[in-house]
């Protein structure tokens, strides 16, 4: 098994270039430090016509990490040295910081990221700041009324940094870190000694959106909760601060660390649905160093899907097939591609976008194979989306359609445009139903045809 593993790696195809081909990715975002040299994105950026963008996300994390100060200070050091210039004073340390936001934007960067327990609201100014700086420049270490007070003016000014080059700003919040000090003396910190933590969201995340609205200088904003009860909290804060200048302008965004799963997406993209405007989400975003992990999007658009299909068996939306597919078509990309304002790769460069071209070609590529299947009387399915067969034979000239039959042999699957528009079987079999979904269905099948199809192709 190993070797067949490493010959599978030894392939283009399982290469880092490779998966993301494979997995049709458009832009990467890579999580970069202000002090990082972003010239590993320089060399991309050179590259002619990429199939993939790369692009440098800004996490200024350990701008905030202050409870070092011979780490904070030594961070300090890497600053100075990407910035090319020396950071003794508060107003050098924001000038510092300026040339490398700069220097991002020029390379590409739309968006910043931060990952903190909460956000910092508290009262400040521009001369409490200033004498923090120079304590902490000192080596010494600040009291917590004056290190709240500090973060709190570092997060307000990144925020105003961010808003004046139109990036998009990011806050995952609630991680509780770091809490093994036995296995982080051995480990190190950031070595999976985490869990959900319960901090104080709702006023200190008010505040600080309130006084950036203000000031007319909140940027477009997407707020990743970590703890599962914040979710109608985060979905309904979010509704304060849309002022119309862009769709959808805050973002509930998609469940992630511990809540990336079933559960967890159900439960955000239930409440954002209750909550706030669904159509305009952004959808899922790979919070993740895993190149094998970007198979995360397509679970998660089949639980778009199937959100979308059981609300319209239920009769809670109208059951308006095209409507659907194009609402689970624009959270799975369209809106997030228009919201960030990244620049795509040739996989994300059509007028449908890459993705939804390549499925259509595959479809053309299997139209044959349902041409055959309806001519042939033993594969000729019984019932086509709820019409006649005579009335199914016509479907198949009019779009794109691919066949495929489960393992147990009895089962017919239709797909016309990516979506599974209907089930059938030979005559003489229980009939099965295939409700309508984008690149997701929920078969009501038996466990033995369950097991035998999976017909869904991969955008």
């Amino acid at each position: 098994m190993a070797q067949c593993g490493n010959e599978l790696l030894a392939q283009p195809e399982f290469s880092t270039q490779g998966l993301l081909r494979q997995f049709n990715v458009a832009v990467v975002c890579t999580t970069d430090d202000p002090a990082d040299s972003l010239e590993h994105h320089a060399a991309l950026g050179r590259r002619a016509d990429p199939d993939t963008c790369v692009c440098p996300t800004w996490r200024p994390d350990q701008a905030l990490a202050i409870e070092d100060p011979a780490g904070w200070n030594a961070w300090i050091a890497r600053l100075e040295a990407a910035a090319g210039t020396s950071v003794t004073t508060w107003a050098a340390f924001w000038q510092a910081l300026e040339a490398r936001h700069a220097a991002f934007h020029e390379q590409g960067c739309r968006a910043s990221d931060h990952g903190l327990e909460r956000i910092y609201a508290a009262d400040w100014s521009e001369a409490a700041a200033a004498t923090a700086f120079d304590r902490l420049r000192s080596g010494q270490a600040l009291e917590p009324g004056p290190a709240l007070a500090f973060k709190s003016a570092l997060l307000e000014r990144l925020a105003v940094m961010d808003h004046a080059r139109g990036w998009v700003q990011q806050y995952h919040l609630g991680a509780l870190r770091n809490n093994n000090s036995r296995l982080r003396r051995q480990l190190g910190a950031d070595s999976g000694l985490d869990s959900i933590g319960d901090f104080e969201m709702a006023r200190p995340l008010a505040r600080f959106l309130d006084r950036l609205d203000d000031s007319d200088r909140l940027a477009r904003t997407i707020l990743y909760n970590l703890n599962p009860r914040d979710n109608e909290l985060f979905a309904t804060m979010i509704g304060n601060f849309q002022d119309g200048s862009v769709p959808g302008k805050l973002q509930h965004g998609a469940a992630w660390w511990f809540l990336d799963q079933k559960d967890g997406m159900e439960a955000q993209l239930r409440a954002l649905s209750n909550m706030g405007l669904f159509a305009r989400f952004v959808g899922m975003v790979t919070d993740s160093r895993s190149f094998l992990s970007y198979s995360r999007h397509e679970y998660f658009r089949r639980l778009v899907c199937n959100l979308l299909g059981n609300d319209a068996r239920a009769g809670l939306v109208p059951d308006d097939r095209e409507a659907l597919a194009r609402l689970a078509r624009n959270v799975s990309f369209f809106n997030a591609r228009d919201y960030f304002g990244l620049e795509l790769g040739r996989l994300g460069l059509s007028s449908l976008g890459r993705s939804e071209g390549h499925v259509l070609q595959n479809l053309h590529q299997v139209a044959r194979r349902l041409d055959d299947a309806l001519s042939d009387p033993s594969h000729r399915p019984a019932t086509l989306a709820g019409i006649g067969v005579d009335e199914a034979e016509k479907l198949r000239h009019q779009q794109p359609c691919g066949l495929w039959r489960c393992g147990a042999g009895n089962q017919l699957f239709a797909k016309r445009e990516g979506l599974i528009v209907a089930s059938g079987q030979r005559p003489g079999t229980r009939r099965q139903i295939a409700r309508c979904r984008r690149l997701g269905c929920d078969l009501q099948r038996s466990m033995k045809a369950r097991r035998g199809v999976f017909p869904l192709l991969k955008l």
